[in-house]
């Protein structure tokens, strides 16, 4: 019977797990300063039509990254360089936990599974997300969805649709 539930009793082995996110150091690329120029312009300008941060005039955008670009924006108005690390582990730590969620499950409860797994893969996606970009977010919503599904595979509950189409409004 597969076990539904990390219970509190496996929290040293969750420790160990979550440990090597702050081993990462978060950087602050390139894309992060072009999504805050984004945010920074969807503040002041509202959503752009055009493109107004090229040499080339009138070419037609459609800025589809402008709400996390915002919320960036306003995270690193509110709290500098230190937000923008912050918001790296926190999404950092999402992204592992939905992993060991999923493959908890899948492996039902089987702890040298989850780990022989999530050590090395959660440290290279956590290497990987220790930025500031938008399929940070965009991974995190794809694991809940990974994870909705096999958890209710066989049961299927009336609101599983609304799960999934609440996901795919926040992609």
């Amino acid at each position: 019977m597969p076990q539904h539930h990390i219970s509190l009793n496996n929290g040293l082995f969750l420790a160990v797990l979550f440990s090597g996110i702050f081993c990462v150091r978060p950087y602050i690329n390139s894309d992060a300063w072009f999504m805050l120029a984004c945010g920074r312009y969807v503040e002041e300008f509202g959503i752009p039509h055009a493109d107004p941060l090229t040499f080339l005039p009138n070419i037609h955008l459609v800025m589809q990254q402008s709400l996390f670009a915002t919320f960036l924006w306003k995270l690193y108005s509110a709290f500098g360089l230190g937000g923008l690390h912050v918001y790296s582990y926190v999404s950092c730590f999402l992204i592992i936990l939905a992993e060991v969620a999923v493959i908890w499950h899948v492996s039902e409860g089987n702890r040298d599974t989850t780990a022989a797994i999530i050590l090395p893969v959660g440290y290279f996606v956590g290497a990987a997300f220790a930025t500031q970009r938008p399929w940070t977010l965009t991974l995190a919503l794809l694991l809940l969805e990974v994870f909705l599904l096999e958890r209710f595979r066989s049961s299927s509950p009336r609101w599983l649709p609304s799960a999934f189409f609440l996901v795919s409004v926040l992609c």
